[in-house]
């Protein structure tokens, strides 16, 4: 989500980057603006509900009183208007009265209000009894009743004003004085907050157009003296600024071009030159596993020859096994001292490397195991010269030879995706990461074959440059697991070879 937010943001214009912050600076005030006048208008609410229970409270003082006198003048004079008069003021007395039982909220209130509408219910019975009673009689008793009782119901309703007010006073200073300061804090607090924000982006806008500019500037300076090296501004953002970065920098790079063609075409002898170098040098590349082959070797042919008495004598004297180690170890010097081509058939090589795992096993005894599976067919694949013999030769003495247990060796020929694929793979100590490195970047070979003098560097060389293909060796090895060697040869090559 942040990396698309971040590629939106990119590739708005710097218009568009200014509205939308100017767009949140906005949301966030209306934001404040709202909840403060929420809060304002819940106050001004509360404050109102207060003054108006007061003015009912009030009212129904007002009103009980002007009922008093209103019964007394229709029970002295028997007026029409009086009562009429007294009649609609009970109605209003009932209906206040209502209204300000319906606003009770606490206990005090409660228990005042409850004695209110029980003195006011006695009253206006006391009120209608001293209706029905005739002058003749004593009728001013009732009425005096009445009377008395109003006062008290009088003093009941001022104890109900005086503790609404408390209340009031309470609620006030302890429920919307702190709740306004809150909103006071809360709103001068947002509105610190959108002015740093403000603040912010107006210097991380200033230095976003400036920045670059300054950046141009200098690479415009640099290019003017001569330095024709620059590098990419390196600017993410696809608006004005970027947009005028990626023009300078093709811009430079096209300038540089001219520049470098003009300077290839005064050089282009040195260039012939260091060609012919390395055909000198793929020549003997070529010959290299020919001259490692003869290194090291006191009079080989001598010693060939010396071989072949050697084994008829142990043929006549029965010693069946010398014989055959014997003839194995000749053929290895003979196949070493040919050199008529550089290629030979895969049967051929795979020969000489079973002789020479024959020969080690007199060595190592059961502690190396070797088998080889092929599904191709190897007399048609041709191979460089000592391509399989020194892998297989590394493998024993640098990856199995160390371990106490031995280990086991395999060599597998395989058709995949219209190539020939062969891999040495074995059990042993494998090759640390910094020599394979080392190894694969042609770097210094610290493997370096006894039979041949040809290390794993020299074979892959050799198979790149003949197959000019970089990916035709691969090792694959892990510390105290093994290592696998894959070399991948085309068809169309091999043919070629062929």
């Amino acid at each position: 989500m942040n990396r698309y937010i971040k590629e939106k943001w990119y590739t708005l214009s710097i218009r568009n980057k200014q509205l939308v912050f100017f767009g949140i600076i906005i949301f966030l005030v209306s934001l404040i603006w709202f909840y403060t006048q929420q809060n304002t208008y819940k106050f001004m609410n509360n404050y109102n509900d207060n003054l108006n229970q007061y003015y009912r409270i009030n009212k129904l003082h007002g009103e009980i009183s002007q009922n008093a006198i209103s019964i007394e003048n229709y029970i002295r004079e028997s007026r029409q208007e009086d009562l009429e008069s007294y009649i609609t003021s009970k109605q209003t007395v009932l209906e206040i009265l209502e209204e300000v039982d319906r606003d009770v909220n606490t206990l005090d209130t409660y228990l005042q209000v409850n004695a209110i509408k029980s003195s006011i219910n006695e009253y206006f019975t006391a009120c209608e009894e001293a209706r029905k009673i005739d002058r003749a009689d004593n009728y001013y008793i009732p009425l005096y009743e009445a009377l008395k009782i109003n006062n008290y119901i009088k003093g009941y309703i001022q104890q109900l004003l005086n503790i609404s007010l408390r209340e009031g006073n309470w609620f006030y200073n302890n429920e919307l004085v702190p709740e306004a300061n809150y909103v006071r804090n809360i709103t001068l607090v947002s509105i610190i907050l959108i002015s740093l924000l403000c603040l912010f982006f107006a210097v991380l806008f200033s230095n976003y157009l400036t920045k670059p500019i300054r950046h141009l500037a200098a690479s415009s300076l640099k290019m003017s003296e001569g330095d024709l090296d620059i590098k990419d501004i390196g600017l993410k953002s696809k608006d004005e600024v970027g947009v005028l970065g990626d023009s300078f920098t093709k811009m430079s790079v096209s300038i540089k071009r001219m520049v470098d063609d003009l300077k290839e075409k005064s050089i282009i002898e040195k260039m012939l030159h260091e060609e012919e170098l390395k055909n000198v040098k793929m020549e003997q590349l070529l010959k290299e596993a020919e001259f490692m082959g003869l290194q090291s070797q006191i009079n080989p042919h001598f010693l060939f020859n010396t071989l072949n008495i050697i084994a008829r004598t142990s043929m006549f004297e029965n010693a069946e096994n010398t014989t055959k180690l014997i003839l194995y170890l000749s053929a290895i010097f003979r196949y070493n001292l040919e050199s008529q081509s550089d290629y030979i058939t895969l049967s051929k090589e795979i020969e000489i490397t079973e002789k020479y795992i024959y020969i080690q096993k007199y060595r190592f005894g059961d502690r190396l195991k070797f088998d080889v599976q092929c599904n191709v067919n190897t007399d048609q694949v041709y191979v460089p010269r000592f391509t399989l013999q020194p892998l297989v030769e590394n493998a024993i003495i640098h990856g199995i030879e160390p371990k106490e247990s031995g280990g086991s060796l395999r060599v597998k020929v395989f058709s995949k995706n219209d190539k020939i694929q062969l891999r040495i793979i074995d059990n042993g100590t494998g090759i640390p990461f910094d020599r394979k490195v080392k190894i694969l970047n042609s770097s210094g070979d610290p493997y370096k074959g006894h039979t041949t003098g040809i290390g794993i560097t020299n074979v892959m060389t050799r198979l790149r440059k003949y197959l000019s293909n970089d990916e035709c060796f691969k090792i694959y090895s892990k510390e105290r697991l093994g290592t696998i060697v894959t070399l991948t040869f085309p068809k169309k090559d091999v043919d070629k070879l062929a």
